[in-house]
């Protein structure tokens, strides 16, 4: 199914799972909601025209990204070509992704392509290079050209403009009657441009310069422990913290 676009297998799959493509398409949409996806609507598993079968470029990037954290499915999703033994033939299967075989892209990882009349060329691609990846997607392309050519120039712009910066475990953020603790080491996507040197101050606490409010509302989530109480032994524990992982300042 991923490799060869084999729309068999994906009924195959579904009839396995769930006894019908109904009730396989039913699970998997209170599955995906989840995980977030609000403008996604399976109703086969192979994505075959049904006027009801929809998605967005967001969702289907927010998916990808879920998905790449199974290694078996970050393992398929890569493979560029397969021995097959059938039943009755043999054969091998290749990835109908151009920029994985025919003109390879420099680190990429894994990739999907889809079409039908009704909604155009689709892809969907993996990149990494150091410690930045990158999920480029395509739809309603009018010709696959045009879908390779627009997904090269959104992983040049993202590897030319865009890095990966950590934020150490233990560190706390001091946002107005707030603090926030890393609970892990946490990875964010910023621009190369817009670096803020934050240091860590006297009571252990971290000035923010950049990025904004909103985007630590947007991190801290599970990865943060918010106390807006104790906020002296909290600070104290962070500086002592921080002290023995030898943490002076980091770029975020």
């Amino acid at each position: 199914m991923l490799i060869n676009s084999g729309n068999d297998a994906g009924v195959a799959i579904a009839e396995h799972l769930d006894g019908s493509i109904e009730a396989f398409s039913n699970n998997l949409n209170e599955y995906l909601a989840k995980l977030g996806l609000k403008n996604t609507v399976f109703k086969n598993p192979h994505g075959l025209f049904d006027a009801e079968h929809v998605t967005t470029a967001e969702d289907l990037a927010l998916l990808t990204r879920y998905a790449m954290e199974n290694e078996e499915f970050k393992e398929v999703f890569g493979t560029r070509e397969l021995k097959w033994k059938g039943a009755s033939w043999d054969t091998t299967l290749y990835t109908h992704h151009k920029l994985m075989r025919e003109s390879p892209y420099e680190g990429i990882i894994g990739g999907k392509t889809g079409f039908v009349d009704q909604s155009g060329r689709t892809l969907v691609t993996v990149a990494n290079r150091k410690d930045l990846s990158l999920i480029v997607v395509t739809l309603n392309a009018a010709s696959q050209d045009i879908a390779y050519e627009d997904t090269r120039k959104l992983l040049d712009f993202g590897f030319s403009h865009y890095k990966t910066s950590t934020i150490p475990k233990g560190v706390a953020f001091k946002v107005k009657d707030s603090i926030y603790t890393a609970k892990k080491i946490l990875y964010f996507t910023q621009h190369i441009q817009e670096d803020a040197q934050n240091s860590i101050t006297e009571d252990g606490s971290i000035e923010i310069l950049k990025p904004s409010e909103k985007f630590l509302s947007d991190l801290h989530g599970e990865d943060f422990i918010q106390k807006t109480n104790e906020k002296k032994e909290t600070i104290k524990e962070s500086k002592e913290q921080n002290v023995k992982k030898g943490v002076k300042k980091f770029i975020c």
